[in-house]
């Protein structure tokens, strides 16, 4: 969510690619919601829980890697490092009454904000993994991408024993910086460092194509699978592709408003899940998920307006 989607010969933002994390930030609501299309069809239902719905983070993570690339000093490096870990400290703190369990012993607080509560997880984890790839960088290209093969293979193959029952997996294991959120900053990364967006392909026939890979994937997991995957193989397809077709469309502006949007309706979101206003008009299934995410972007155009005088609330 933090990227700075500047287009480096004109320095403007690609509007495409600020539209893209709201879409994202709305399918975070809807996986957060847990029901979102159920009241149209469970198995419609399913296969956005369980395919779908899943885009959302890893795409968040590729287009912050994809910028990360151009990080050059230590000095950037270390602002982007602080900003998150203020971003997540300040939200921690406000979720405080959510993620907190009274008579929790100082071991347990600090093991939970290691590995971040409730939706949070994502900019503590994401935060660990920019150190990593910060610290190795300038590796071979072939050793790094050893890494990230390994860290992959690893993330997919211990969720993947969960849900077939072949072995008991927490979903910390493999859902953390090395094993969800280092490979798919890397993947952006790499886009970026073999200038990916300049090359003449046909992105949108291979996303169809991928498109296809998810539902057979799914599908499988429908039929024989046992609970939820956070980490689909076909996203290591489907995203790095949605990416480079929004990435192609040229639209710019100077303006961050839409990605400060999607930043706020993604930290915002959990706490309007729980508001008793959520309740009045006895919203359920996807028109209460809608709500929702509609209250969340007019909350995050208070929290822009307050990040005016500071900075760090978004």
């Amino acid at each position: 969510m933090q990227g700075e989607v500047k287009e480096k010969s004109t320095g403007q933002r690609k509007v495409s690619l600020d539209i893209l994390k709201i879409l994202m930030a709305f399918l975070v609501v809807a996986l957060h919601g847990n029901n979102f299309l159920a009241d149209v069809s469970p198995l419609l239902a399913y296969f956005f829980r369980e395919g779908i719905g899943r885009i959302a983070v890893p795409m968040f993570l590729l287009i912050n890697g994809f910028y990360f690339f151009e990080i050059r000093t230590q000095k950037q490096f270390f602002n982007l490092i602080k900003r998150l870990l203020f971003l997540y400290l300040i939200w921690v703190f406000l979720y405080y009454l959510l993620w907190h369990s009274p008579g929790s012993g100082i071991l347990k607080i600090v093991k939970q904000l290691l590995v971040g509560p409730l939706h949070l997880w994502y900019l503590i984890q994401s935060l660990f993994a920019f150190i990593m790839l910060w610290i190795i960088r300038r590796l071979n290209y072939k050793i790094l991408f050893s890494i990230f093969i390994i860290c992959t293979i690893s993330g997919i193959c211990l969720q993947y024993m969960d849900i077939y029952s072949l072995k008991k997996i927490t979903m910390t294991a493999y859902r953390n910086f090395l094993f969800f959120c280092f490979p798919f900053i890397f993947i952006g990364y790499s886009l970026n460092k073999f200038s990916f967006q300049e090359k003449k392909m046909k992105w949108n026939m291979l996303f169809l194509l991928s498109i296809i890979i998810l539902i057979l994937e799914v599908s499988l997991n429908y039929i024989f699978g046992k609970g939820s995957l956070d980490i689909l193989v076909s996203l290591y397809v489907i995203c790095p592709l949605l990416f480079l077709i929004a990435l192609n469309i040229n639209i710019y502006s100077n303006k961050k408003t839409l990605a400060l949007y999607s930043t706020g309706v993604y930290l915002v979101h959990w706490y309007i899940f729980k508001l008793p206003v959520v309740n009045i008009f006895n919203l359920q299934g996807t028109p209460r998920i809608i709500f929702v995410f509609i209250l969340s972007l007019l909350l995050s155009w208070f929290l822009i307006q307050v990040k005016k005088k500071f900075k760090y609330i978004l």
